[in-house]
């Protein structure tokens, strides 16, 4: 079995689609289909669930990608520790996030870190909070951060911040100036939008209208929040989500509280058993304290 092979399985668990994959590994769709099928024959098991527009593992597959992910993950470090021999870097850090953080919170850290600590060869990862699993079982960092809840036997995870669900409206929407919103107020709205099925925020909007003894019609599902807040932009419609991606749209979104209050939570994870090293216990510190100036930038007592 090869490692591209696998090397290519994963890919496309991760990014989703025949075509993305084959962009991000320059291999054309029936070379990447080929590789897909030789390995189910090998295999003798259906890796890949194709009754959608969009490929998702089987049970199978998400099994097999869990025995699979520590290997490649091996292999990368080998890489990389031989390039830090090459180049002489002493020290290397790992930190994965998931792209609702990125701008508010993993870049201003990022920039922070390597200011103050040049030599230290730090790798940065966005990934969707969907693999955390493989976040964890292919020891792929040394801090992650994601939403919250996330329970594994193999982390241990702090609380970062909490944030209030708010309704993200485009600038000049009829409600943007609303002390605060209600789900009846937004069931007035024919264009609501929400991320699909399986992610995490989708489940906290089902919460949401729950609690209202409504039910979520979304008339436009889409995979991540900040495409959600970007259409929301260019007038497409309207959405719940937290305070994190609007900030990126300052001049465009308008973020109103959802009432009854509902918390988001986010925070950080850690290898159980892994003793973190000098450099990571410093950016830990200096993702805590970006956390404190962004809850305080909105005005949010914690």
């Amino acid at each position: 079995m090869r490692t591209d092979t696998l090397k290519a399985f994963q890919t496309v668990v991760e990014l989703g689609s025949l075509s993305s994959a084959a962009r991000a590994l320059n291999l054309s769709e029936p070379a990447l289909s080929r590789r897909i099928q030789a390995l189910e024959a090998e295999l003798d098991l259906v890796l890949f669930d194709r009754s959608r527009r969009q490929l998702r593992p089987t049970e199978a597959g998400q099994a097999f990608l869990q025995e699979v992910q520590p290997i490649l993950s091996g292999l990368n470090r080998i890489s990389d520790f031989a390039n830090d021999i090459r180049t002489g870097a002493r020290r290397r850090l790992r930190l994965v996030s998931m792209p609702r953080l990125g701008a508010a919170i993993t870049a201003p850290v990022v920039a922070r870190f390597k200011a103050s600590h040049p030599d230290v060869a730090l790798s940065v990862d966005i990934q969707p909070r969907r693999f955390l699993e493989t976040w964890i079982t292919g020891q792929r960092f040394d801090i992650g951060l994601s939403s919250l809840p996330a329970r594994h036997r193999d982390i241990d995870t702090r609380l970062l911040f909490e944030l209030p669900a708010v309704a993200v409206l485009p600038v000049g929407h009829r409600l943007a100036d609303a002390p605060s919103l209600s789900v009846e107020d937004l069931l007035a709205e024919d264009n609501f939008l929400t991320l699909g099925s399986g992610t995490l925020l989708r489940q906290q909007t089902e919460t949401i209208f729950g609690h209202a003894n409504a039910m979520l019609r979304p008339r436009l599902e889409v995979s991540q929040a900040h495409l959600a807040c970007h259409l929301v932009a260019l007038g497409a419609g309207v959405t719940i989500c937290d305070p994190l991606v609007p900030t990126g749209f300052p001049e465009q979104l308008a973020t109103v509280p959802i009432v009854p209050h509902y918390p988001m939570a986010f925070g950080m994870h850690f290898l159980r058993g892994h003793t973190l090293s000098d450099e990571a216990l410093t950016l830990e510190g200096i993702v805590r304290a970006r956390a404190d100036e962004f809850i305080e930038e909105l005005g949010i007592t914690p």
